[in-house]
């Protein structure tokens, strides 16, 4: 079922960004290590980007890809260069 950025948005109001990424990561059948393990990074930092505790354009734009958005809609500052 396809989302319109204001039904994201509201989702992501109503339950929080970590939790809306997980949820939608876990619909799909990723979870965090699978995307650590494919960047090469550790499961901590995907939750950190997840949580907005820190930045990673990288970690941040391979989320987006596997929800099919595209960049910015979660991390606005994946849209920069």
């Amino acid at each position: 079922m396809a989302y319109s950025i204001r039904d994201i948005k509201s989702e992501i109001k109503r339950f929080g960004k970590h939790r809306y990424i997980r949820g939608e990561l876990h619909k799909r059948g990723w979870k965090i290590k699978d995307i650590a393990r494919e960047l090469g990074v550790s499961d901590t930092a995907v939750q950190l980007v997840m949580e907005d505790k820190t930045k990673s354009r990288r970690i941040a734009r391979k989320i987006e890809e596997l929800l099919e958005l595209p960049y910015g809609t979660l991390f606005e500052y994946t849209r920069e260069g």
